[in-house]
């Protein structure tokens, strides 16, 4: 982890030469970026079933006004339950996600209204599946999976500047993470199973959309 902090501090630094500042000298410092994952609300105005795997729906960066330096977070959350079953046996299923990511960038003015991004992040999850089940002739029975993954890599933007502080962009990023993942049954005999560890090379490509706000 220690080394992938240090590799995306080198990136910032190196792509700080030749940039074009992203405003003109003023009083102010710094910029502020909201962000809101809105391919949601796309799907519900054009009637779209299309799914995006990235898992971060709010977004929130802040840049040095000349520099165009500065550090990005995301996190996402979702927490589903469910009830299976019938008259004679049923499984309810809880299940909690969390996703955040923690970072630094730097953003650039390519054009009057087109602005794009560089950094690199280090990113973490968080995930639990429990599902609890019974019949009539059984005890409860309950099974629980624990997924924990941390990882890094880099990430760039592309946005367009409807008006002054509204902002519609996307991203793309590739993350190397390293995993582990955990499975438990309570109520039955049957033995406990060692951690399964993973790595996985995730490239996401440009398929989310967010709405960002500037102030």
């Amino acid at each position: 982890m220690r080394a992938s902090c240090a590799c995306i501090t080198i990136l910032l630094f190196c792509l700080q030469a030749g940039a074009q500042p992203t405003s003109e000298p003023g009083e102010r410092q710094t910029y502020s970026y909201l962000g809101l994952q809105a391919n949601q609300l796309i799907n519900q105005l054009f009637n779209s079933g299309a799914t995006v795997a990235n898992p971060y729906l709010l977004t929130y960066s802040i840049n040095d006004r000349l520099r165009g330096t500065g550090f990005t977070t995301g996190i996402g959350y979702t927490y589903n339950q469910t009830r299976e079953g019938d008259a004679f046996s049923s499984v309810n299923v809880h299940t909690s996600d969390l996703s955040l990511r923690l970072g630094l960038e730097k953003k650039m003015f390519i054009a009057q209204r087109w602005l794009w991004s560089i950094g690199g992040d280090v990113v973490i999850r968080k995930l639990k599946e429990t599902s609890t089940g019974a019949n009539p002739s059984t005890s409860f029975v309950t099974e629980e999976s624990k997924t924990s993954e941390a990882g890094f890599g880099p990430r760039c933007t592309i946005n367009f500047a409807i008006a002054d502080r509204i902002i519609v962009g996307t991203e793309a990023s590739v993350y190397m993470k390293f995993g582990s993942e955990i499975h438990t049954i309570t109520g039955t005999s049957v033995p406990p199973q060692s951690p399964r560890r993973y790595h996985s090379f995730v490239p996401a490509i440009p398929s989310v959309i967010y709405l960002i706000v500037r102030f």
